[in-house]
């Protein structure tokens, strides 16, 4: 097979056509138009594979007229216009349709191959059994979707699933189990068994049912939108390793928070004490927090940690293996002498620094002032 490359390769007429056709494909690989007749008279129309559309409506496309060799396409602007069957290249792979677009898509008008759909904040048209193409990997529905997708809808190798302002109860089967990442809106309720048995990232607003999330998480994001009473032991599944929550109105347990947890962010005011955050905790982010903080609360592990802009606490709490901190806007505390660890390195300061009240240790190498 090297021999037959070789010989190939070392004609010079074929060479010289070979090098000239990469050539096309490096120079017109990524194409932006603002006008359909630049890409309807384009020279090296069928070298495209990547088209960004600036166009709108008032100036419309037409079937043809995107080339057969484009495998991704992003709408920008006002992109509102009505699409016909045959509209998109049977070979498109990636289709983002920007922030205004609001038609039909049923029937066929997807393409065949489609493996990543992007639907902006105006798309809410329904889907049935079969719209979506059984090629799709990726889809990101709209803050606007309002229709339920359950029932089979959903293609059965999708691996990740944005559904920002979903408020229909969730059924056995509704997400496939191919699904490893998952965006859910509106406070759910989640039920056992509902969700993927695989699924290894979760952003959503829930309201916690005993052994309702998959074992499977790696990744749990719960936003604050939802008001969570009391988190008790085994809501959080083992084997998570980054959690991102808010809107705890009773203070944690120790226990409540599994051991598998290496990164920990706080979306608002949560009252923790001594023995309540994992053992081997590294990264810490309070974004918005201003309680005072006892010696000892914070495990000895711990490598980064982050304060939002209402944080104005004294820092004498501060473990000893810290190497990255970050303080926000507004605060406004005197640093003493030994409230730094020796085992600083960076320091983040978003407000004002003061040199003369902030004494900062020589272990530092990266001061870093956003005032």
């Amino acid at each position: 097979m090297d021999n037959v490359f070789f010989k190939v390769w070392r004609n010079k007429v074929i060479r010289k056509i070979i090098l000239y056709h990469t050539k096309l494909y490096k120079q017109n690989r990524l194409i932006s138009i603002e006008y359909i007749d630049k890409l309807r008279n384009f020279p090296h129309r069928n070298y495209i594979l990547e088209l960004i559309v600036k166009t709108s409506s008032g100036d419309a496309l037409k079937v043809g007229d995107i080339p057969a060799s484009v495998q991704k396409i992003s709408f920008q602007t006002y992109f509102y216009q009505e699409i016909d069957i045959g509209f998109f290249p049977n070979g498109l792979k990636s289709l983002d349709f920007g922030k205004w677009f609001n038609k039909d898509l049923s029937g066929g008008r997807l393409p065949p191959l489609l493996e990543t759909l992007k639907l902006g904040r105006s798309f809410n048209q329904k889907f049935s059994h079969g719209d979506l193409p059984d090629s799709l990997t990726d889809i990101r529905f709209s803050f606007s979707y309002s229709f339920n997708l359950g029932g089979g809808i959903i293609p059965r190798r999708v691996k990740k699933l944005s559904l920002p302002s979903y408020r229909f109860k969730i059924e056995k089967d509704d997400i496939p189990e191919t699904v490893q990442k998952l965006w859910l809106g509106g406070c759910q309720q989640i039920q056992p068994n509902t969700l993927p048995s695989n699924l290894q990232f979760l952003s959503c607003k829930v309201d916690f049912v005993p052994d309702a999330l998959p074992l499977s998480l790696k990744v749990l994001k719960i936003k604050n939108s939802c008001q969570l009473p009391k988190l008790n032991k085994g809501d959080i599944p083992p084997l998570v390793e980054e959690l991102k929550i808010g809107g705890i109105s009773e203070p944690l347990e120790p226990g409540v928070l599994p051991p598998s947890i290496t990164k920990l962010t706080f979306t608002s005011s949560s009252l923790f004490t001594k023995g309540t955050l994992p053992p081997f905790l590294k990264e810490l982010v309070f974004d918005y927090y201003n309680e005072p903080i006892s010696k000892d609360c914070l495990p000895t592990s711990l490598e980064i940690l982050s304060f939002g802009d209402v944080f104005d606490q004294p820092l004498n709490f501060i473990p000893n293996n810290l190497k990255k901190l970050t303080l926000g806007f507004f605060y406004n505390q005197n640093i003493n002498v030994g409230d730094l660890p020796s085992s600083l390195t960076s320091l983040t300061l978003n407000g004002y620094y003061n040199p003369d009240t902030m004494h900062i240790p020589d272990s530092v190498t990266e001061l870093i002032e956003n005032y």
